[in-house]
């Protein structure tokens, strides 16, 4: 566990506090023969090899492993500027570089597959699997019960009003708004810290306040009312059914 933490922060480190933006930018324009990429590559090596330095049984584990990391790393980037700056390559590149680390650690540590199984077994048990059953029920089904319940008044308003140029909501921005202020609510009655559900209830108040007091439309106000309720409604349900909370 100890050479997985080294091994993670000398990877933050490295992707995101000695990567300047021009080495960034370099790499996107110029790719594999990218100075900024080499010299990303080189602080990668170093900060592994010192890391590793110290948790490796012999000097050539230790270099197999330092080639493995910053390999990998060259490669996975190399591939990610060719491909467009969005959040899936993004992700797609951290998780490639955190399994190889996991693998690498694994490698050095005592673990075998029996012992694995049973960390497995630990994880998941039916108190956690129960949690994460919740926060699934708590994004995706939720936004469908939500939008299909709200469908004639959504269907209402907009026959009503329609959306004024420059007022276009982000797209998809109601969704995720949604899918955070569950989980934040759901968080917060899994951890039995029931006044952070208010503050979010006033926060969301706050913001959305300026929008209502523009409208003047009682219609939209009740609208958005309904619609925070019934966010906040499904979270607290999840939180105390599905993960054995209680009121």
């Amino acid at each position: 566990m100890e050479l997985l933490l080294f091994l993670l922060m000398a990877h933050l480190i490295g992707d995101f506090y000695a990567q300047p933006l021009p080495w960034v930018v370099c790499r996107t324009t110029h790719h594999w023969r990218s100075g900024g990429l080499w010299k990303h590559v080189a602080v990668h090596a170093a900060l592994n090899t010192v890391v590793v330095a110290f948790f490796a049984p012999s000097w050539w584990a230790g270099m197999a492993a330092v080639v493995a990391i910053v390999g990998s790393h060259l490669l996975t980037d190399v591939w990610k500027s060719y491909r467009q700056d969005i959040l899936r390559f993004f992700l797609l590149d951290q998780a490639v570089h955190i399994i190889i680390l996991l693998l690498v650690a694994w490698w050095f540590s005592d673990l075998t597959v029996e012992s694995l199984i049973g960390l497995t077994k630990h994880v998941f048990t039916p108190d956690n699997l129960r949690i994460a059953l919740a926060y699934v029920v708590a994004w995706r089904p939720a936004s469908i019960f939500i939008a299909k319940a709200l469908k004639p008044h959504t269907d209402a308003l907009q026959q009503h009003a329609g959306a004024p140029d420059g007022r276009q909501g982000l797209l998809f921005a109601g969704a995720w708004i949604g899918y955070l202020e569950r989980s934040l609510a759901l968080s917060f009655v899994l951890l039995e810290q029931f006044a952070g559900i208010g503050f979010l209830v006033a926060t969301k108040t706050v913001f959305r306040f300026g929008d209502l007091t523009k409208e003047r439309d009682m219609r939209l106000t009740e609208y958005m009312i309904l619609g925070t309720l019934m966010s906040f409604s499904v979270a607290l349900f999840a939180g105390w059914v599905i993960a054995g909370q209680t009121p």
